[in-house]
């Protein structure tokens, strides 16, 4: 047996494929939502570091709420009909 063929086999043995696959159900539509989310704390973060200045916290901020309404909008618009 290759290496290769053993690292699969251990990986599948494992049940990592399946913990991954439930991963990827859990977050499926949550994906930009948890983006958004990271943005926003990364921006609070380098705020009170003062790595950014007040108008980029709120310039950083705006851009990660506009990103939900923008998902938002596009969701509740549906397909052409």
């Amino acid at each position: 047996m290759s290496k290769v063929n053993t690292i699969v086999y251990l990986i599948d043995l494992i049940g990592v494929t399946d913990m991954i696959d439930k991963i990827k159900k859990a977050i499926s539509g949550k994906k930009l939502y948890i983006t958004a989310g990271l943005a926003f704390v990364t921006a609070l973060v380098s705020w009170s570091s003062d790595a950014i200045t007040t108008t980029q916290f709120v310039e950083a901020t705006f851009a990660a709420v506009g990103m939900i309404f923008l998902r938002v909008g596009v969701q509740k618009s549906g397909p052409a009909k």
